[in-house]
């Protein structure tokens, strides 16, 4: 099966930083035949103002993008979210994988701000937010 979605994103020990952080959560999408379809990491901070969710990566494997399998890992991502009493979720996508921004746009979630050259010292980053279930205000 090997390691497909570790090398899509790009840097094989940032992604297993990420997998083993501390209160991080990975979801994994399988289809019927044990093949994995996709996975997405996040985590729930929890500070003063309240908890928020962080949605750290979310990869789909090429054959598997636009079956729903990345619906189904956002879903499930948000539902574990809300269950840790996160009020709102936050997200970081390259300011020019359209696809991903429209993707989430159509989820509920609003460009809230750009962080300059946060891939790589180079590409900006959007900042996404929405609400989880009308809970708080982003």
């Amino acid at each position: 099966m090997g390691h497909f979605w570790l090398a899509a994103v790009g840097h094989v020990s940032q992604a297993v930083k990420y997998i083993r952080q501390r209160n991080s959560f990975t979801l994994v999408a399988e289809d019927g035949e044990s093949s994995i379809r996709g996975f997405a990491v996040g985590e729930c901070r929890t500070a003063r103002s309240g908890s928020a969710g962080h949605v750290i990566m979310i990869d789909v494997r090429e054959q598997f993008r636009r079956s729903g399998t990345g619906t189904l890992l956002m879903d499930a991502l948000e539902t574990h979210l809300h269950q840790a009493n996160c009020a709102v979720v936050y997200l970081e996508t390259a300011v020019n994988n359209s696809t991903a921004i429209s993707f989430y746009k159509r989820r509920g979630y609003d460009v809230l701000s750009t962080i300059p050259r946060y891939y790589e010292g180079k590409l900006d980053a959007l900042v996404m937010g929405k609400k989880l279930k009308g809970l708080s205000n982003l």
